[in-house]
């Protein structure tokens, strides 16, 4: 079993979360070496018109926390994917339990949620990062830009 890590991320949400509009894709911002979310203070408003947007702050910048810790790409990798899982989704584990009587007995089976589709975008680390994070199993069939 492993160890769980808690640390605190800020970040912005803004914009469209209309029922009728689930096909465009939640927008995730990632700010580069040095930044933070304040980066994209005039790009959020305007995508968020028309998207649901997200700008957040990587460990180590911004009002994140900075844990003392050997910061790498894998970090900030595992730290937009979860934000996506965990954030972006919401509640959504992706699985939904239903139990099923049949005969007197109860079965399980696995049905899948839709999760909503994701663009990650960033400069200079945060592309890096976006690049990193949109190639990991745990949400590339998610990732639409």
């Amino acid at each position: 079993e492993g160890s769980t890590t808690t640390h605190s991320i800020n970040y912005l949400e803004m914009g469209n979360d209309d029922d009728e509009d689930t096909a465009k894709p939640a927008i995730v911002l990632i700010h580069g070496f040095g930044a933070s979310s304040y980066h994209y203070r005039y790009n959020v408003p305007i995508l968020a018109r028309r998207y649901r947007v997200y700008a957040l702050d990587l460990l180590g910048f911004g009002w994140s926390d900075k844990p003392i810790m050997d910061y790498d790409a894998s970090v900030w990798r595992d730290q937009v994917v979860d934000f996506v899982r965990e954030v972006v989704w919401k509640d959504d584990d992706g699985e939904e339990k239903v139990v099923d009587k049949v005969n007197g007995e109860e079965e399980e089976e696995q049905r899948s949620k839709e999760k909503s589709q994701v663009a990650i975008a960033g400069n200079s680390l945060g592309g890096y990062t976006a690049m990193y994070a949109s190639s990991d199993e745990r949400i590339k069939e998610h990732v639409s830009g």
